[in-house]
């Protein structure tokens, strides 16, 4: 999710409730890639190991046993749980988890000739009503309650019966510890029953089988069909994928640009069916799914600083024209931000370049602390911006932006000292070029583990565009994220601020907490230039509690020409405790610093609470 806790389409002014809390997206791509060398069959019968799945249908109730069709599709529908993973499409009927009705499918591989059946039972015994302790418990018993009967005739119709005791587990049990555990339990079921596989080996005189490789060619793409469009026109999609007949399918190229695809927001699901033609050619086909044109989202987040602060968002797609996407966000409580922006994202250009408007207005508080530590003075950081340019995304993960603004202050303090030399009201009118680039490649948003991001922004006031003041301002930060043995996370990051030297003191940096400078308070440490280190070490206790060891240090920072005594370098360090929840992660942070930049030696001690998804 990554922002916002409760996401929903808008069916005109109604909400319209997800099928799911998982669109299944990147499993899907993963079948598709597993099952890519038998992709042209299309019998299932005619796989090196005859297959077939049941699913249930809920539009009929009716069982539906897949034996043909899609591969990857089939296994993706055979593993839909209600509620948690969307259902699948297939031809008239929605297709989900067929173990609701036949957890235990001995009939069907009895009807697709087995004479001898060999049963691995998986499915947990009902529980007692004193296990019954929560809605997760409630939700799996009542998914398998309708099918146990079926379950127990099946067992009586297998030669050899394997069942490992996962009794306390769940089918939400994916956690890399809880799976190891399970695969240890199935190998010491089957050996458990060693000796009774061994004589059926003898009875039948069975051989092991030769390895199953699937067939490796290079096929070129013959044709392409997109399905499933609507409102999206198909030279918009078939412009996106980037991918023509006449090519050879690089099948790498082609997932990386359905990711991209699926990326812009303006889809439930993106996949892909392969069919064999003559002469090593293939029929590729795009399946898409979109999501309803307008999206609502709700989301909130704690922090010490700015306590609650709300959001809610509206996005569209096909505004006006195909492929023009609008997206506005209200902050309100803590904060009051408003941001809305329009923007073409296409690759109809042979450059991929889009244009882009803004408007944004924001109301943020402000702390001020005098070189020697203390808070002297409160500000609202007010101001209103409209800016309007063009955007360049080059290739994947990697976008610049270039605009011209215009910002309109309107800066008080609420709380200062007398003198209104030293603390001023600014009413400045700032004309302005902007230019931002980001190189992002981190693996997901919420727990990063793998990857790197590069961000870039200069930022320059001119008298030549009529502005109050010319000013400029450049910041650059990377950082990288390494996982050793699935638990152990490093993070470095490095960040440089400059400024020109009549920069305004509202357009300094300011740094403090969690975040952006542990150890020192919110917005504590003020500079115009700066070189600042993080780091930090996660380990994944569990599944869903980590801990935290924390570091970072700025050296060579300054605030007016002002700088520490004797080029002191300031470091903050800290641990933290984070959990994951249902209403976004929760993280309990102590830290400690210096109690000034200014006066090396004397500490501080913070401690950070933070709630919920990041704005």
């Amino acid at each position: 999710m990554g922002r916002y806790q409760i996401s929903l389409g808008l069916n005109g002014f109604t909400p319209v409730i997800p099928s799911g809390l998982i669109s299944g997206q990147k499993i899907l791509m993963l079948f598709a890639r597993l099952t890519y060398g038998y992709s042209g069959v299309r019998n299932f019968d005619n796989l090196p190991i005859p297959f077939q799945c049941v699913a249930a249908d809920l539009v009929t109730g009716n069982e539906v046993v897949l034996s043909s069709g899609s591969l990857p599709k089939a296994m993706r529908a055979t593993m839909s749980l209600p509620s948690i993973f969307s259902p699948v499409e297939w031809g008239d009927s929605l297709l989900i988890d067929g173990g609701i009705i036949n957890n235990f499918p001995v009939d069907v591989v009895r009807k697709m000739g087995a004479e001898v059946v060999i049963g691995v039972n998986v499915g947990a015994p009902l529980k007692p009503k004193i296990e019954l302790e929560n809605i997760l418990d409630v939700f799996e018993q009542a998914f398998f309650l309708s099918g146990e009967k079926k379950v127990e005739e099946n067992k009586a119709h297998t030669e050899i019966l394997i069942s490992p005791q996962l009794s306390d587990f769940s089918a939400a049990d994916f956690a890399t510890d809880d799976v190891l555990v399970i695969m240890k339990r199935g190998e010491k079921a089957a050996y458990d029953m060693s000796p009774y596989l061994i004589e059926m080996k003898k009875s039948y005189d069975l051989k092991k089988p030769e390895s199953i490789k699937a067939p490796k060619s290079k096929s070129i793409i013959q044709s392409l069909n997109i399905k499933g469009n609507k409102s999206l026109s198909f030279a918009f999609i078939y412009n996106y994928l980037g991918v023509q007949p006449g090519q050879i399918l690089d099948l790498k190229k082609l997932e990386e640009r359905i990711t991209d695809l699926y990326a812009l927001g303006y889809f439930d699901n993106v996949d892909y069916d392969l069919e064999n033609k003559e002469r090593n050619r293939v029929a590729l086909t795009v399946n898409v799914r979109e999501k309803p044109l307008r999206q609502l989202h709700f989301g909130f987040h704690y922090d010490d600083f700015y306590q609650f602060v709300g959001a809610v968002s509206v996005s569209g797609t096909d505004i006006l024209i195909p492929g023009l996407r609008f997206d506005n966000e209200l902050q309100f409580a803590g904060v009051t931000r408003f941001n809305l922006q329009l923007y073409l994202h296409s690759r109809g250009f042979k450059f991929p370049i889009y244009p882009l408007i803004r408007f944004y207005f924001k109301d943020d508080p402000v702390n001020i602390y005098d070189l020697q530590g203390p808070k002297i003075a409160s500000y609202k950081d007010r101001s209103v911006t409209f800016m309007g340019g063009f955007g360049i995304t080059p290739y994947r993960a990697f976008n610049i932006s270039c605009v011209i603004a215009a910002e309109f202050m309107n800066i008080k303090p609420d709380i200062a000292l007398l003198d209104p030399a030293q603390f001023p009201r600014f009413r400045d009118r700032l004309h302005q070029i902007r230019i931002e680039s980001e190189l992002d490649n981190i693996d997901e948003i919420l727990l990063p583990r793998e990857g790197n991001r590069l961000h870039g922004m200069y930022e320059s006031g001119l008298k030549k565009l009529n502005s109050d003041i010319e000013y400029s301002r450049l910041e650059f930060s990377g950082e990288i994220y390494l996982t050793t043995a699935h638990r152990h996370t490093f993070m470095l990051a490095g960040l440089h601020v400059s400024t020109s030297k009549n920069l305004p003191i509202y357009k300094a940096y300011y740094f403090g907490g969690a975040e952006s400078f542990i150890g020192m308070d919110y917005t504590q440490l003020i500079t115009d230039h700066a070189n600042i280190v993080r780091f930090f070490y996660r380990y994944e206790y569990k599944r869903d509690i980590f801990l935290k060891i924390l570091y970072n240090a700025a050296f060579d920072y300054r605030i007016s020409n002002t700088r520490p005594p004797n080029g002191h370098i300031l470091s903050g360090y800290g641990i933290a405790l984070k959990f994951i929840s249902i209403i976004g992660p929760l993280e309990f942070t102590f830290a400690r610093s210096e109690f000034s930049p200014y006066r090396p030696g004397e500490k501080q001690n913070n401690i950070y609470v933070t709630a919920g998804y990041k704005f």
